[in-house]
């Protein structure tokens, strides 16, 4: 049986990767790319040209380190129906980038207060390799420089 899921995801900068995936530089202009529909490094597929249905998001990040949802545009707790819809996603997109499966991380970002279901939905994530973050700052503090 695998280690248990740390229960520690309400804290800002939580990684349920010993691996942090990503800098606080690429989740700033990932949320700088939400709010704005653009960002230096930084790929947008949407979901309706991925599956043919929807309105979410899936950032690529510096074309080859991150394929993430940032799941902060949405208020309502992040559930197995998110999670089948970022797999779906996520699927359709490492198709399109052939190959490139091997090296990219999925992972689910979490505004500074968003929410998920930890019962079901944190250990499915977990079990098929998704990384879940949660943002260390809030949108409103996101710092768009350069620096690291």
């Amino acid at each position: 049986m695998s280690a248990p899921i740390p229960d520690n995801n309400t804290e800002p900068g939580y990684c349920s990767a010993n691996a942090i995936p990503l800098t606080n530089n690429q989740i700033n202009r990932i949320l700088q790319c939400s709010k704005t529909g653009s960002a230096p490094g930084i790929t947008i597929f949407t979901e309706k040209d991925l599956v043919r249905k929807g309105n979410r998001k899936l950032f690529l990040v510096d074309n080859d380190v991150a394929l993430v949802e940032y799941a902060g545009v949405r208020k309502a707790k992040f559930v197995s129906k998110d999670a089948e819809r970022f797999e779906a996603m996520t699927e359709k997109a490492l198709e399109k980038l052939e190959g490139a499966e091997e090296n990219i991380k999925k992972v689910v970002l979490l505004a500074v207060d968003g929410t998920m279901c930890r019962r079901n939905t944190l250990p499915r994530l977990h079990r098929n390799s998704i990384v879940v973050m949660r943002c260390p700052v809030s949108e409103e503090e996101v710092d768009t420089s350069d620096d690291e």
